[in-house]
């Protein structure tokens, strides 16, 4: 048996292994899209880092880390590759405080994931470089494009929230938007600290893999 093809196959398949548990830890862990809310859209808001772009307010009970992002916008904004900015502020008692970190991403996928109830919108997910991680409270995050539309669908009607955002002139902060805007219909992809996130099974292929290794080192040595 050649040993050394059996040690790549078995770093092969811990490598994929990795990758799908990578992947298999993150979850939705805030959700206002479209179908989980079963609230009614408002028009396709602008959205553009150089101009009017918007904010909102999330709260979570435990610490943990955001690795991504889903933002709902009509089906005409947006688009593959396209450069967005993400943003994230302190809450100073149910207002915007300080800016914590802004960065940019890529959109890497575009589809209709959870937006059977209002169909002229889409998804625009971007996974994140680097996780945010936080801690227990509040704060505010926001996703625009980087000089170009990426729109913005507000949930106006059955709102999960207070049916209004934190609205911005480029990087300014103008104030709360009317409440006819709505809340920002987006996702926000992770984990909590808890281990209590249910993971499927990568963990049996790293063990196929290290099985298959050191079966080939026993039958090694025994020739």
């Amino acid at each position: 048996m050649n040993i050394s093809k059996l040690v790549k196959t078995g770093l092969t398949v811990l490598a994929v292994s990795a990758i799908s548990l990578s992947s298999a830890l993150a979850d939705v862990i805030w959700d206002y899209s479209p179908d989980t809310t079963n609230a009614e859209g408002s028009p396709n808001w602008s959205n553009i880092s150089n101009g009017q772009n918007f904010a909102d307010r999330v709260s979570f009970t435990e610490t943990g880390a955001l690795t991504g992002m889903d933002l709902y916008s009509g089906e005409v904004s947006g688009a593959l590759d396209q450069i967005v900015r993400i943003s994230i502020w302190e809450d100073n008692a149910g207002t915007l405080g300080n800016l914590i970190t802004s960065f940019n991403e890529v959109v890497s996928v575009i589809d209709s994931l959870s937006t059977s109830t209002i169909t002229y919108v889409t998804r625009k997910h971007v996974d994140f470089t680097n996780q945010f991680n936080f801690s227990v409270g509040s704060f505010w995050i926001g996703m625009t494009g980087e000089g170009s539309q990426l729109g913005q669908l507000g949930l106006s009607i059955n709102t999960p929230g207070d049916s209004r955002m934190a609205s911005f002139s480029g990087d300014t902060f103008t104030g709360m938007s009317d409440a006819v805007v709505g809340d920002m219909s987006f996702r926000l992809l992770g984990t909590f600290n808890d281990g209590n996130i249910d993971v499927p099974e990568p963990a049996p292929l790293a063990l196929l893999g290290l099985g298959l290794m050191g079966l080939g080192l026993a039958r090694r040595r025994r020739s």
